[in-house]
């Protein structure tokens, strides 16, 4: 579990939140409205998708399940890769099974979370990045035409970060107070990861 996240690397944890969640205000403060008109629609983005939120909240989960360095080098594995697709997004480049991809990401992070199956490292990072790039490429073709690819990219790797910083914090929560849980709350989230992307796919 997360028996390395300690006190200093949950208050960087949530300094890094922090800034993320400012960042359209800061913008606002040394560009204008325009440029933050552009950060707030990407910030807010991911937040209009269940999928989404499903899958950068379970990255932090699992991130701190795994613990030791996992804990942000998943996260920057997932951000990295989501800049990526997020430029394919916007070259107007095709990729295929988009929306697919992100369901079946969502699927295999709750079941990572039921299970707790111990990936192979370079397997698991291979395949984070890779459903990384679907989330990306959704987000990288939808920027409106209206504002800024930069500013609106800027929007949403910080609430991309946001919400991996809210998994991090709830499974560093859940992991302090284990026993009213049964040391079963990873389970729990994959239960819930998996029935909400069930039902996105039903609807």
């Amino acid at each position: 579990m997360s028996k390395n996240l300690n006190i200093k690397n949950l208050r960087f944890i949530s300094l890094a939140v922090l800034i993320a969640i400012l960042s359209p205000s800061v913008a606002q403060a040394h560009t204008g409205a325009s440029a933050t008109s552009g950060v707030l629609a990407g910030f807010l983005h991911p937040f209009t998708g269940l999928d989404h939120i499903l899958a950068m909240v379970g990255v932090g989960l699992i991130a701190v399940m795994l613990g030791k360095k996992n804990i942000w080098a998943l996260p920057l594995t997932f951000v990295a890769s989501l800049f990526v697709g997020s430029l394919v997004g916007q070259l107007g480049l095709q990729v295929g099974f988009v929306e697919e991809g992100i369901l079946v990401s969502n699927i295999l992070l709750g079941l990572l979370l039921l299970t707790n199956i111990k990936l192979p490292k370079v397997v698991l990072y291979t395949v984070i990045g890779v459903f990384a790039i679907f989330h990306g490429f959704a987000h990288g073709a939808e920027i409106p035409a209206s504002v800024s690819a930069l500013n609106y990219s800027l929007g949403f790797v910080s609430s991309t970060i946001a919400l991996h910083g809210l998994g991090i914090v709830s499974g560093y929560i859940a992991d302090k107070y284990s026993k009213l849980l049964n040391n079963n709350f990873y389970r729990f989230s994959g239960v819930g990861v998996l029935t909400l992307t069930l039902l996105l796919i039903i609807s």
